[in-house]
């Protein structure tokens, strides 16, 4: 029979927790909170990796964001869960995995709703569904968006990899762990402003729009193929990701639903 070590050489993780998100603040006043626990699920999941399932480090890539009380996490900004750091992981586990390997992907914080960067695929009035970087408040901050994890999941898919991702955020079925208190993954208002759709909130921010994961012919093609549909007639803001095909999708909650934690 064979041992965990054997079990697990061909396996490789890429693990993101954001605790802390940098001072931000959205339209309508609207901002997202730092959370409390993520880092903490992060940092329990590698060490049941590595020591109930025998894997080693360097099978590991980890981006976290935890809270010190500063406007920035402590950890090297190249650990930092940030748009660019999110896409290189991706790449990276891609890169360093063969054929027949099983990869796993873990993602806790907050998720977001954005105006669709897409609209040639989405429709002008489209909505991206997102993770949320740490440094969002920055206005040249970009959301990883759900058209670059589909084509980022179908690169794995199309390797030969055997992939599992789970998505502990809001809206991740198509955000929060709050200090001191529950609150949901997502998008928070202001004190005084009014708890009116508050899951519809969509942030309406000019963002960059180029992509670090394809080109947008790329990404259009992965797109189309997975929605079985060529035309802008594709529903706005339908999930995070459409059925998944070669891979195994475990979210918090469905596109139109809140995450809250359990303590």
């Amino acid at each position: 029979m064979k041992n965990a070590t054997e079990l697990t050489k061909n396996l490789h993780a890429l693990l993101i927790g954001v605790d802390c998100y940098m001072p931000n603040e959205l339209p309508g006043g609207y901002y997202y909170k730092s959370l409390g626990g993520c880092v903490r699920d992060i940092n329990h999941m590698e060490e049941f990796l590595i020591n109930k399932l025998g894997m080693t480090k360097e099978s590991i890539l980890k981006l976290t964001a935890t809270i010190t009380g500063k406007d920035q996490p402590p950890e090297p900004r190249d650990q930092w869960p940030t748009y660019e750091n999110m896409v290189s992981g991706f790449q990276k586990v891609t890169d360093m995995s063969q054929p027949g390997d099983m990869v796993y992907i873990h993602y806790s914080g907050h998720g977001g709703r954005a105006t669709t960067v897409f609209p040639g695929l989405k429709g002008d009035k489209g909505l991206d569904e997102a993770l949320v970087p740490t440094d969002i408040g920055n206005s040249e901050a970009r959301y990883l968006r759900d058209i670059e994890i589909a084509h980022l999941l179908k690169t794995m898919v199309d390797k030969g990899l055997i992939v599992t991702i789970v998505l502990d955020s809001c809206h991740s079925g198509g955000a929060t762990r709050g200090l001191g208190g529950a609150i949901p993954r997502r998008a928070t208002p202001k004190p005084g402003t009014a708890l009116v759709g508050i899951l519809d909130f969509v942030d309406m921010t000019n963002r960059p729009f180029d992509s670090h994961v394809a080109s947008p012919d790329e990404l259009k093609s992965t797109w189309s193929s997975l929605s079985g549909d060529n035309t802008r007639a594709m529903k706005p803001a339908s999930g995070w990701l459409f059925e998944p095909k070669g891979y195994t999708l475990l979210a918090a909650c469905r596109a139109s639903e809140s995450a809250w934690p359990s303590y």
